[in-house]
């Protein structure tokens, strides 16, 4: 009966341990279907963090912080652009504990943004996005975004 105890205890711990890790691979594929799915159904929110990082770009600020109701303005020039033009990268998600996961997804993007009287500017943009998801819920927690990261490049 020993013999077959040692014998099926590195066997159970083998199964224990594949059995884990599948779950954590899980978890993590969950993770970013989650991520995923947040941009798709977001992309208000996304559009809106994105209007107010340009809005702070140097070369509008000066120009449009004169302006009455800028954002908005900059906001019906740019939302359909961003729409359209946004590629999105995914960190790989990081466990935070339990069935909790950190993914930053960043959304890049070029645009032109043509005021009448004034010119025209382009930018390249990228803004990540902290998501902190919940792979039991399949949902997102929590997510800011991470405006100390972008990065707003005129051309």
């Amino acid at each position: 009966m020993s013999k077959l105890a040692i014998l099926l205890v590195p066997i159970l711990a083998l199964f224990i341990s594949a059995a884990s890790c599948g779950n954590e691979e899980d978890r993590t594929e969950i993770a970013t279907a989650v991520a995923t799915n947040w941009v798709q159904n977001g992309t208000e929110t996304v559009s809106e963090a994105l209007v107010e990082l340009l809005t702070l770009a140097p070369a509008l600020e000066d120009t449009l912080g004169k302006m009455p109701a800028a954002e908005t303005l900059v906001a019906g020039l740019v939302k359909d652009q961003i729409r359209r033009n946004v590629a999105w990268r995914y960190s790989t998600p990081t466990s935070e504990g339990q069935a909790l996961y950190r993914v930053i997804a960043t959304a890049a993007f070029e645009i032109e943004i043509d005021l009448p009287f004034v010119g025209a500017w382009s930018f390249a943009v990228t803004l990540p996005f902290r998501l902190l998801i919940d792979t039991d819920a399949r949902t997102v927690q929590h997510w800011t975004a991470d405006f100390d990261n972008a990065a707003v490049a005129s051309y």
